[in-house]
């Protein structure tokens, strides 16, 4: 595998939007450092403050939330798993059961009540605790309260704003939500915190955009409030003007600043649910890590806090970066849920107190059952999901034997089970450890929801999805159809205007084809409806699985021999030479700062900037790159173009290292149509084969494919021509019946040798 760990980097080097970042939510002024204080293990406290808003004031034009009560709940029950004190974990909630199973709140999560308990934290703080300041609910943007304040000028004039429960309406003469705390009050109270030495963590599932549009799935509810719905106005021309030219990427919402040495300051740690302007979902999780709050089958989390909650409980990571890694792997990797692309910042290389990171795949001690099958208690929480590979050894010390290896046939988040299939009978207490995590590549596509369609369209609209999915043909898939709102489909299905559209699991419904996010349609009465839904949901699953299986690949152990590295660069960049070769499309500027980013955490990116893979061969053999660019729309395209000659790889010789990165410019605007092409979360796949004398280089052309079209419309991607996924997904179980052409990958013996990485992107228009 790609090794992902580089060597321990000033923070101003690995972060260098950090000493540029705009003050989004938590600013915390100039001179703030990222030194860790020396803990005294032996006083070293771990603290909490978990703050879930459910509930809002009727009237106040802001709608009520179901999740945050789930989120701080399983939080609270992981903290107490972890040795952490009843009476170190604070909790403000709403309406919590009572019960060994839930904690009891210390209060409302009102505005006064929330920045009494930080500054309790900062009193109680001291030198070497770790202070961990979670919130979940609804968040919003207002006009920035004080721009002659400001020491750099936030994006597009906007200040951050998070609802407490007592949050309203816009006052008119305070220029300020009822009851929001911005992000300069939030930063202060964390920098009260750092300042007794404390390491603080601060993790955030809310949304911090401004715009919410209709969700693809029903079920599903974004956590932020459109200004509108406040009164809020826009911030003014003058000041939207003086901040049009900001970076795309933030560093995050709590953007730790340098602070002299020697400052006694703690480290500063920054996990955010989505950037500064995308959506925050919740979204139905029934029977996860139950007890849970909510209707039977419709319990809802915020999708972050249930990937963050799902490392944690795997304890796996030793650092910060190691979790972050492992959220980011597992949201591509599954289908339970998708979401926008999450942002960590700060001291990442600083270890996770209490975390026991257990070196090389943990072992379970499990019971086997008249020698058919064996019940593991692990279950998906910690990588064992259906089709896993485990091994059965005989005890669980240093030269315990392996007896055999089975497949997980059944899971539940914190248990599972594996058919015996093996000539001997198992152990009665066999020992059990994780071999490779299985990925499903089944795409699941929810049916469209009753309220889309007129009682006299629900049989047409169902033949024609029928017509369209069916198995059985000689280009059969491996699509499987679910209820509406189902929370573990990848595609909704939604019928609007006399079309049927395609929405990812996780976006939002956008209809104007010549808005960014615009979901892909077909008319109902078009005669090639099912063909068209056909051909695009197989892209979309093909695309989907690519990533999957370079998700799944890229968590199971790095070869430190081999290292790919994601460089990111800003079109403003004066080492650029074709900067004007930029499309420009409406509404859309350039950054004002240029700005190279080395590091495998997923990054904002935007119009113009340049996206590039450069590969390190220390090992021995030479090694055969090929480096897949998928977009939001299920394009697959090469990130070198000039590689498509030699069976779209390129080598990089034993003991080298590539001369420059291979790049490609990330254009959300096709000039020729005046129209957006893909924006959200999207993916580089990295394959790595080893060369030996048997091994010649694998020819992988056959992964690109162009992107689905709207039917009737045209807009561009950034995918290639047309051609299936092939050899590659038929190993991993990718698809079922045959595939349309495409040569094999590899041989098998080069099959073994071969690794994939994976970088997540988050494309956005705003600059």
């Amino acid at each position: 595998m790609a090794d992902f760990h580089k060597a321990a980097r000033p923070a101003s080097r690995r972060f260098p939007g950090l000493r540029r970042a705009r003050r989004a939510l938590f600013g915390l002024g100039a001179g703030i450092g990222l030194t860790l204080a020396p803990a005294d293990p032996a006083a070293a406290v771990e603290r909490a403050l978990l703050i879930g808003v459910t509930d809002y004031a009727a009237g106040s034009g802001i709608t009520n939330l179901e999740g945050p009560r789930n989120d701080v709940s399983a939080l609270w029950r992981l903290l107490r798993g972890r040795g952490v004190e009843p009476g170190a974990i604070t909790v403000l909630a709403q309406n919590l059961p009572a019960g060994a199973e839930y904690p009891t709140p210390a209060g409302a999560p009102t505005r006064a009540e929330i920045l009494r308990q930080m500054d309790e934290l900062a009193k109680s703080a001291k030198r070497g605790d770790t202070v961990i300041v979670y919130y979940s609910g609804h968040g919003t943007v207002q006009p920035d309260t004080d721009p002659a304040g400001e020491s750099e000028p936030e994006p597009g004039g906007f200040d951050q704003v998070l609802l407490p429960a007592d949050a309203g309406a816009f006052d008119a003469a305070t220029k300020t939500v009822r009851n929001g705390i911005i992000d300069d009050e939030f930063g202060a109270a964390i920098e009260k915190i750092r300042a007794k030495g404390a390491l603080v963590w601060a993790i955030v599932d809310a949304c911090h955009s401004g715009s919410v549009t209709r969700a693809g799935n029903p079920d599903e509810v974004s956590r932020g409030v459109s200004p509108e719905a406040l009164g809020i106005p826009e911030p003014s021309a003058e000041r939207a003007s003086a901040t049009r030219g900001m970076p795309a990427e933030r560093a995050g919402m709590v953007p730790p600043k340098p602070r002299p040495d020697g400052s006694g300051f703690g480290a500063l740690v920054g996990f955010y649910a989505v950037d500064s302007w995308s959506l925050a979902i919740e979204r139905p999780f029934s029977g996860y890590d139950a007890p849970m709050i909510g209707a039977s089958g419709k319990e809802k989390m915020g999708v972050f806090t249930y990937f963050l909650h799902r490392a944690m409980t795997r304890d796996t990571a030793a650092s910060f970066r190691d979790l972050a890694q492992e959220i980011i792997r597992d949201m591509s990797a599954g289908t339970v849920a998708r979401a926008p692309v999450p942002v960590f910042d700060g001291d990442l290389d600083a270890d996770i107190p209490g975390a026991k990171a257990i070196s090389g795949p943990r072992r379970y001690l499990g019971l086997a059952r008249d020698n058919a099958e064996i019940q593991i208690p692990a279950g998906s929480l910690h990588g064992f999901v259906v089709g896993s590979v485990v091994e059965v050894l005989d005890g669980d010390g240093p030269d315990a034997q392996v007896i055999g290896s089975v497949e997980i046939t059944a899971a539940t988040p914190t248990t599972s089970t594996a058919s015996w299939r093996l000539k001997q009978p198992p152990p009665k207490r066999p020992w059990i450890r994780l071999l490779a995590s299985g990925v499903s590549f089944t795409y699941r596509v929810a049916l469209p929801p009753a309220a889309d369609m007129a009682e006299a369209d629900r049989t047409r609209i169902a033949a024609l999805v029928g017509d369209a999915l069916k198995s059985g043909t000689p280009d059969a898939i491996a699509v499987e159809t679910v209820a509406a709102g189902a929370s573990d489909s990848d595609l909704t299905l939604r019928v609007d205007h006399g079309r049927i559209w395609l929405v990812r699991t996780g976006e939002n419904f956008v209809r104007d084809p010549k808005a960014f996010g615009s979901a892909l349609s077909v008319g109902l009465d078009d005669p090639k409806a099912a063909e068209w839904l056909r051909d695009s949901v197989w892209r979309l699953a093909r695309a989907s699985n690519l990533v999957r299986l370079a998700g799944t690949s890229a968590s199971v152990g790095n070869a430190s021999d081999v290292s790919v590295e994601l460089v990111v660069q800003r079109e403003t960049d004066p080492n650029l030479a074709d900067r004007a070769a930029c499309p420009k499309g409406a509404g859309l500027t350039r950054a004002a700062q240029p700005r190279v980013l080395v590091d495998a955490e997923p990054v904002t990116v935007g119009h113009c900037d340049i996206a590039g893979v450069r590969v390190t061969n220390n090992s021995a053999v030479n090694v055969a790159v090929a480096a897949f660019y998928v977009d939001a729309r299920g394009g697959v395209s090469l990130v070198d173009p000039r590689s498509r000659e030699r069976g779209c790889v390129w080598i990089v010789p034993a003991q080298t290292a590539d001369p420059k990165p291979k790049n490609m410019r990330l254009s959300v605007w096709d000039a020729s149509a005046d129209a957006p092409s893909t924006t959200g979360a999207e993916n580089i796949v990295v394959v790595v084969t080893d060369l030996t004398d048997q091994v010649a280089p694998p020819q992988l052309c056959h992964l690109v494919q162009q992107a689905p079209q709207p039917a009737a419309m045209q807009v561009a991607t950034r995918g290639g021509g047309v051609s299936p996924l092939r050899h590659l997904l038929d190993m991993a179980g990718a698809a079922t019946g045959t595939t349309r052409g495409g040569a094999p990958v590899v041989d098998e013996e080069a099959v073994e040798t071969t690794r994939m990485s994976l970088f997540s992107l988050n494309v956005t228009p705003r600059r």
